[in-house]
């Protein structure tokens, strides 16, 4: 039983050490972390009822994770008025990082390219009005 014991506690330190070399990042942290620093940008605007990036006049509703309620890109609905009192919704993918490459491995960009067409095709998508794509803190330009 103790040869066993040592071996399963080597196994444990092999896999210890495997993890260790598993960045952060991939493991969902980081981009949690930054989806909801992202999303805080939002709501303060929203809160002071003001803009914030990428929308049209002040923000006025928010939404996170609406893939279930049929948005391609689900991680943040941004409901804001114009001067003119008219309603525009802006559908983001939040990402920390983004590589912009058409390498068949980036499937993050790609992901992003279909789900921001798809959302510009739903009946309630009003072209000039609305808003689609991906919010994003790096932009780096590589076949990754």
């Amino acid at each position: 039983m103790a040869e066993n014991v040592g071996a399963d506690n080597e196994r444990g330190n092999e896999e210890l050490s495997r993890k260790a070399n598993i960045s952060a990042e991939s493991t969902g942290g980081i981009g949690t972390n930054y989806e909801g620093d992202a999303i805080a940008v939002y709501l303060a605007a929203m809160l002071a009822q003001s803009g914030a990036p990428g929308a049209v006049g002040i923000i006025v509703g928010l939404a996170a994770q609406q893939g279930s309620n049929g948005r391609p890109l689900d991680d943040l609905l941004v409901r804001s008025q114009s001067d003119a009192g008219e309603i525009a919704m802006m559908d983001l993918q939040l990402k920390r990082r983004l590589t912009i490459s058409a390498a068949a491995s980036n499937l993050n960009f790609a992901e992003i390219v279909s789900g921001t067409w798809d959302t510009m095709e739903l009946p309630s998508f009003t072209e000039g009005r609305d808003r689609a794509g991906c919010h994003r803190c790096v932009a780096v330009e590589g076949a990754e």
